[in-house]
């Protein structure tokens, strides 16, 4: 099994060999960063993106593979840059289940968000909070309205933006029948 240099797997790999510089909320003696990167896993990650750097030929990536508790059979599986994070994140999880560490996942990378219909034209509001530990974001496309996002900026303020919910959208609110509304979060 092999890895090719410029694979978006690097990229994934790099994200967690700069973890040492997240400050930690709870000043712990060794921070969650740390403690993540004395892992078996992000020792041999950290390995693996220095031999992908500093290597003319294409770097074998077995060890690696099997530090994250994979078979063959799933090192085959098609992931995104998106997927292969959140099974990072899953197995590291796992191993740190019963320790003092066991939220330390969560406390990098969980965040918060509400999300809502409001409607426009009726008083009546529904929302709920759901966590997250990433967001899909569009870059490089082109929206409805003829501009385009280019940055990472852009793809924020395109996933904030408010959705109209009109016509055959409409929003059926509770004791109101459908109804005009926005949704955002």
């Amino acid at each position: 099994t092999r890895c090719c240099r410029r694979c978006f797997t690097s990229a994934v790999f790099a994200s967690w060999c700069t973890l040492t510089r997240v400050p930690d909320r709870r000043r712990r003696r060794r921070t969650t960063a740390t403690m993540l990167l004395s892992l078996p896993c992000a020792r041999r990650c950290s390995a693996f993106f220095y031999r992908l750097h500093t290597s003319s030929t294409t770097v074998e990536c077995r060890d690696l593979i099997r530090s994250f508790g994979w078979d063959a059979t799933e090192h085959f599986l098609q992931q995104d840059a998106q997927e292969l994070n959140r099974v990072l994140c899953e197995k590291i999880e796992e191993s740190l289940k019963g320790t003092d560490q066991e939220r330390a996942i969560q406390d990098l990378f969980e965040g918060e968000m509400e999300n809502y219909i409001e409607c426009t034209d009726v008083v009546y509001k529904s929302a709920r909070k759901e966590t997250f530990y990433d967001i899909q974001l569009n870059v490089n496309v082109a929206k409805e309205d003829g501009k385009s996002v280019t940055t990472i900026e852009d793809a924020l303020d395109d996933f904030a933006d408010l959705e109209v919910l009109d016509g055959e959208d409409k929003y059926e609110a509770e004791g109101h029948g459908k109804q005009r509304a926005v949704k955002g979060i």
